[in-house]
């Protein structure tokens, strides 16, 4: 036997299902303070008119951090000029190790241009969260030194409004990263 079915109108007043709207999604990024290691803070909303390069790493990171700092000068390097429309930052996920004097000093060996930048790690979860990313601790213990931080190696490009213009991957070639920006203060 075979059964059909009718998708039949509901009649005029029938009480038909409610659809839920879904929720809005937030745009990552939004503003933020942090401890700038070099004395006074840091605030995102004091940057507008300037794109932001917003990288998350530590110290003690073997690879991926000074190489990404290393990006940072080339960037910097390249931009000539036009270095003062962009603000380079490097906020360590690391507050325990990465005190404000040795955080100050590790950035600055790399350009006296990077930012660097630091704060409770509440804070930093908030910020690391509200950019759409996360970081943990592997192998840290009370007392321990010798951990690591898993955390993203993405770049975050910040635009002059201080809206999260861009998440660019590792690795992304430095010419690359300066066509992703160049519009963005141009």
């Amino acid at each position: 036997m075979l059964l059909v079915c009718l998708a039949l109108p509901l009649a005029a007043g029938a009480h038909a299902p409610r659809a839920e709207a879904a929720p809005a999604k937030r745009a990552l990024g939004g503003d933020f303070e942090l401890q700038d290691a070099r004395g006074g803070s840091f605030r995102l909303a004091e940057q507008r008119g300037r794109v932001v390069l917003i990288y998350f790493g530590y110290m003690s990171c073997p690879d991926v951090c000074p190489t990404d700092l290393q990006q940072f000068k080339e960037i910097l390097a390249a931009l000539g000029g036009k270095q003062d429309r962009v603000r380079t930052a490097f906020v360590s996920l690391d507050p325990g190790r990465d005190t404000p004097p040795r955080l100050a000093e590790y950035v600055g060996a790399f350009s006296p241009a990077i930012a660097p930048l630091t704060g409770s790690e509440a804070q930093l979860r908030r910020m690391v969260k509200a950019y759409g990313s996360h970081f943990r601790y592997i192998g840290r213990n009370k007392g321990a030194t010798a951990y690591t931080v898993d955390h993203p190696a993405n770049l975050y490009v910040v635009d002059g409004a201080g809206t999260l213009a861009r998440i660019l991957p590792y690795g992304t070639p430095t010419a690359e990263v300066l066509k992703a920006i160049t519009p963005l203060f141009e």
